[in-house]
């Protein structure tokens, strides 16, 4: 077996200098992103899936699709989901 003194970080920016890569790749990063902002304060809470799913009156399907999916999700639901974590929101801009 030949050993290989290549890098994962090395690998990844040479994955990323191709523009359609680097694209998939920042739009993977801002899911996850938007993805923990999200679980942070359920979690925070303490609350289980269900138990949110029944503080905003939707199913638990509904909760894992606004978990798995945020970028599918409106704004609306995003806002009553803090709501129900008795999370406030600060926006700033960069």
């Amino acid at each position: 077996m030949t050993k290989h003194n290549t890098t994962f970080d090395e690998l990844k920016e040479k994955a990323l200098a191709n523009p359609v890569a680097r694209a998939a790749y920042d739009e993977a990063e801002e899911k996850w992103k938007l993805i923990q902002l999200l679980l942070s304060p359920r979690e925070y809470a303490q609350l289980s899936q269900t138990e949110l799913a029944k503080r905003l009156g939707v199913s638990f399907a509904r909760i894992k699709s606004i978990e798995g999916k945020p970028l599918n999700t409106n704004f609306k639901a995003i806002l009553k989901y803090f709501n129900a974590c008795n999370v406030k929101l600060n926006f700033s801009l960069k």
